[in-house]
């Protein structure tokens, strides 16, 4: 019996002493692979190399400098405890394909893995996490992604759970510049989206597809494009793609979009493809540089058959619709918008301050509507309703009005609706 003890307690020390040795690696443009790599006079020369090498428990520092058209693959795994970390100093490193095609950096089932201070540029995939878990992205700034047609995708979490992206750029990726796909329990934090350099225009600015329980918080989404007027893009949204006759999964529910901002959309905040239970939280779409009558221009939205969604504290400025509820061709049957509500909501627009689409069972809760050119416009089948709303300078009801009640209305150009407890509002001043 004491054998065997002492046996397993050597057996066991090579772990605990290989844990406690986690080492710090270097790279540089004065490198050279063949080299230890553990210091700076020693260290290697490309970022993939020290990929391959990393454990848990290692940190890799990258030294600020241009490494070319790297192509980075990260396979291995950290742990909760001990994490394979890799960062810039001295400057930020940054890897540049040129031609937009390949992928960056990849983490490919990596597992508590964090990258910090690291640019991507000119591939067409920047970061692309898949089948990854517990992946934290700081500061990473990834910029011109894709080449002709719908290509180019920033940063990309694919069949990943559990990570987070914080303070991180993406600008300029032709189709998405952050896409969180079939991925649950990630946060996006303080990040940035813009879409800048003209004739690349951005289609999707942050999109969730067929996930759960994600939250994108504190972002901000800036369409700059000279080429806005034709496709100013969609901001902050939920959208599970109905493709070649089918959905490819379960639709996004539990999702949370709180304290965000967006800037010069078509589509600003959203909601589509029957996704269902999200929430839509003190965020605001702003009109931007975007002429506030072009037809594609719309504050907060829901399509294609979404249902029971909430927004909440949600404010819509200079656009052209405040709310919209649309059913497009993207759903070869005709959805049904039902059950949405919107809480304490603003809408400061100039068109109409909502226009439903075959809606449904929508409920407008302590709302401001003001500004519109008309309170409502509308298509197809609509039995919504207004409850305890503020509706105020404007001049037409519109068509086919929802159930309005306990509602104050002033200084608009139309007879006060039916309803119970509707009212003309007494000036305060």
């Amino acid at each position: 019996m004491r054998g065997a003890l002492t046996t397993t307690l050597t057996l066991a020390l090579p772990a605990m002493s290989w844990i406690a040795g986690a080492d710090t690696f270097h790279v540089s443009l004065q490198g050279d692979d063949g080299a230890d790599g553990r210091s700076e006079a020693t260290a290697w020369r490309t970022i993939n190399h020290a990929a391959k090498v990393a454990r848990a428990g290692d940190t890799v520092r990258i030294e600020g400098g241009d490494y070319g058209p790297e192509h980075v693959v990260i396979s291995n795994s950290g742990t909760e405890e001990e994490p394979i970390v890799f960062e810039g100093y001295d400057g930020t490193p940054a890897i540049d394909r040129q031609d937009r095609t390949g992928k960056g950096i990849v983490v490919d089932g990596g597992k508590h893995v964090e990258l910090r201070n690291i640019s991507v540029t000119r591939y067409a995939w920047g970061v692309f996490l898949t089948g990854a878990e517990h992946v934290a992205l700081d500061n990473i700034t990834v910029s011109n992604l894709g080449g002709s047609g719908y290509s180019g995708w920033g940063i990309y979490l694919r069949s990943s759970h559990h990570c987070v992206v914080r303070n991180c750029t993406v600008t300029d990726a032709r189709a998405v510049n952050f896409q969180v796909w079939h991925s649950n329990h990630n946060l996006i934090e303080n990040c940035s989206s813009y879409g800048v350099e003209a004739g690349n225009a951005v289609d999707y600015y942050i999109v969730i597809g067929y996930s759960h329980d994600n939250v994108v918080r504190g972002c901000v989404t800036r369409n700059k494009h000279l080429e806005s007027k034709s496709h100013p893009g969609h901001g902050i949204g939920i959208k599970d793609t109905f493709y070649r006759g089918k959905y490819s999964g379960e639709h996004s529910y539990n999702n949370k979009i709180i304290n965000c901002e967006t800037h010069g959309h078509g589509e600003h905040l959203w909601v589509a493809h029957y996704a269902h239970d999200n929430e839509f939280i003190n965020c605001t779409a702003h009109n931007g540089d975007l002429n506030p009558y072009h037809q594609w221009n719309h504050g907060l939205v829901v399509r294609d058959g979404a249902h029971d969604n909430v927004f909440r504290n949600c404010a819509a400025f200079g656009v052209r619709s405040g709310a919209s509820f649309q059913d497009s061709t993207e759903t070869p049957e005709t959805a049904i918008q039902r059950d949405n509500t919107f809480l304490n909501c603003i809408f400061d627009v100039t068109d109409a301050g909502v226009y439903f689409t075959n809606a449904r069972g929508n409920v407008f809760r302590h709302c401001v509507i003001m500004g519109a050119r008309r309170l409502f416009g509308s298509k197809g089948e609509n039995d919504s309703a207004l409850a305890n709303c503020i509706v105020t300078n404007i001049p037409s009801l519109g068509s086919d009005k929802p159930t309005i009640t306990y509602s104050d209305f002033w200084n608009c150009g139309f007879d006060i609706p039916p309803g119970v407890g509707n009212s003309q509002a007494h000036d305060l001043g």
